[in-house]
């Protein structure tokens, strides 16, 4: 999450709020008509290109019942969490976006150690408490809610563990390398392991009204001392989104692992949501709700601090934060290491992939400099 009275290069964090936009969001794409979904069983670390298939594959089709179990369990990880599907086949399309980041990947260390998770603490050393939380969010108990608009299982919700999530889309399964850009002025570079949202979206069939995209974390008084507490008065449960086009791009992920293994707590176990175009705190933590909806959705952030953050946040270093530049970052490579400050690139440099799917707003004539009227805010 964002930070609230220091500046990004102080320790501590506070909070944002992201505003719907202003601007109608354009037509959502055509839904996919095929409710196929195939799954292929993969040997741990096998390069298993896309495409590639398997003397263990199994299908199911549409004739099966929507949202049927039998789509799940035709297989199961042996442990817990999936560690045999760790590490995943490598897709290195997007590590031109790094410039000359490419060639080098924050230390596992660092970046299981410096964190942004306010359930377990407003400061960044969490992974502590996130630990004793392990058993509470462990794949194979970790229920995930899916509901809204969509054709699969006639509408109706569907309640799956994150652990047959993954079975499930296993086959989209794969590492890619991105920046991770927090709104505090840093970033890390992390490969990460996950599954393309679209992959998710093509397997629920959204509906022409489902425009937006909701990921919810979770509330539990027990488990958190934050929440239990009040402190901060957070409306929790964590909740962020998308629209229905931005979820859909590929860049988008349902992120269960990173450096070749599944995720730690700290890091948002068992999934979490990454979308590298956005400052971070777009990326809710160890989500527990997924919804598709009409209408725009109240988000965590819009509640917690209206005044500095809109829906969108895409990276742009000629948008300041209202307190501080966004024109740099400290790039974070070690623990104790030197952090160089260095030139932010704009949608923090996917622009290729992405630039595009505001141009609706852009010939709606939104103010790229105007707070929380705009796409970059």
């Amino acid at each position: 999450p964002p930070p609230s009275s220091p500046p990004p290069s102080s320790s501590t964090t506070t909070s944002t709020s992201n505003a719907p936009p202003n601007p109608s969001p354009p037509p959502s794409p055509s839904p996919p008509t095929s409710t196929t979904t195939t799954t292929q069983a993969r040997e741990p670390g096998s390069p298993n290109q896309p495409g590639a298939t398997s003397t263990d594959n199994t299908t199911s089709s549409s004739s099966s019942p929507p949202g049927s179990v039998v789509e799940v369990t035709t297989y199961k990880c042996t442990q817990s969490n999936c560690d045999e599907l760790y590490p995943a086949r490598v897709n290195d399309k997007y590590i031109t976006a790094l410039g000359n980041s490419a060639s080098r990947i924050t230390d596992k260390a660092l970046a299981t150690q410096y964190n942004n998770y306010y359930e377990f603490g407003l400061g960044k050393s969490v992974s502590s408490s996130a630990m004793l939380a392990q058993d509470f969010l462990r794949a194979s108990r970790w229920e995930i809610t899916i509901e809204g608009r969509f054709r699969r299982n006639n509408g109706n919700s569907i309640t799956i563990t994150a652990q047959d999530l993954i079975a499930l889309l296993k086959d989209s399964l794969e590492e890619r390398t991105y920046r991770l850009r927090c709104v505090e002025a840093w970033s890390m570079v992390v490969p990460w392991t996950g599954i393309p949202v679209r992959a998710l979206l093509d397997w629920l069939d959204p509906t022409e009204e489902a425009k937006y995209v909701s990921f919810v974390g979770w509330k539990n008084t027990t488990v958190s001392t934050v929440q239990r507490s009040g402190l901060g008065s957070f409306p929790w449960p964590y909740q962020e989104a998308l629209l229905m086009e931005e979820a859909q791009n590929d860049l988008a992920m349902l992120v269960t692992g990173a450096y070749g293994e599944p995720l730690k707590p700290q890091s948002g176990a068992p999934i979490r949501l990454i979308v590298p175009w956005k400052y971070g705190f777009k990326s809710g933590k160890s989500i527990q709700k997924i919804v598709l909806s009409k209408e725009p959705p109240s988000t965590f952030w819009k509640e917690a601090g209206p005044s500095e953050y809109g829906f969108f946040a895409n990276v742009n270093p000629e948008v300041n934060h209202k307190r501080w530049s966004q024109a740099s970052e400290r790039q974070m490579w070690t623990v104790g290491g030197t952090e160089p400050q260095v030139p932010t690139a704009k949608w923090n440099g996917y622009g290729d992939w992405v630039e595009t799917l505001y141009d609706p707003w852009v010939k709606q004539g939104a103010a790229h400099n105007q707070r929380c009227g705009s796409i970059f805010c």
